[in-house]
């Protein structure tokens, strides 16, 4: 058993996103209680689970211990290596404000301490009011070089009809990882995607 490939693959099954739509019917973790569920997408936990991936097969018949202990320990230092590297990498885009579609990023914006402004609805479930829609454009027409940062799995002409006008980066990134190869190696090309993509907020990187 590979530990770290098990992190590589976020690929949920239970995911069964609609882009025509700009909602997704399917998105089945719960987004009622605000907090963010997304807890793969944050380093610190993910090396975590790691831990705790690593306990739960150790206990089983036949189990390697010491391809086990090796499999954690490079996860381990690869995770400790790329979040350095990408805690550096971050650094130019720290004073730009980051909007969302929905609650996904908290985590991974929170452990690279950059700047969350707004989030257009905490349930992709549910469309948001009017009244929120006006106070996302607000914070949008005050921000520092906001930046929108779509997913594949939602329409992004919707975040264009309501930013018209409005001198905006668009960049993407996507919580599932849906094109990083399942392999040891996995989880740690996901975070780098994602660094990647909010690199593509500054100016002189926007596509």
């Amino acid at each position: 058993t590979q530990l770290g490939s098990d992190h590589g693959d976020h690929k949920h099954g239970h995911h069964n996103h609609h882009e025509e739509s700009g909602e997704h019917d399917d998105h089945r973790h719960d987004h009622g209680s605000g907090e963010d569920p997304h807890i793969w997408l944050d380093p610190a936990l993910a090396v975590e689970m790691g831990r705790d991936i690593h306990r739960v097969l150790a206990t089983l018949e036949g189990a390697d211990i010491h391809v086990l202990d090796d499999n954690l320990a490079r996860f381990e230092q690869a995770m400790a290596k790329a979040e350095a590297a990408i805690d550096q990498r971050l650094t130019p885009v720290r004073d730009i404000d980051l909007f969302t579609y929905h609650n996904a990023f908290t985590r991974f914006v929170g452990h690279y301490n950059l700047n969350l402004e707004g989030i257009l609805t905490l349930n992709p479930e549910l469309s948001p009011g009017a009244g929120h829609i006006a106070e996302v454009q607000e914070k949008l027409r005050n921000a520092n070089q906001p930046c929108l940062l779509t997913e594949p799995q939602f329409n992004r002409q919707w975040w264009r009809s309501i930013t018209e006008g409005l001198d905006i980066t668009f960049s993407t990134w996507d919580p599932l990882a849906t094109n990083i190869e399942t392999n040891q190696n996995g989880y740690v090309a996901f975070q780098q995607s994602l660094a990647d993509a909010v690199l593509k907020c500054l100016p002189e990187n926007a596509q």
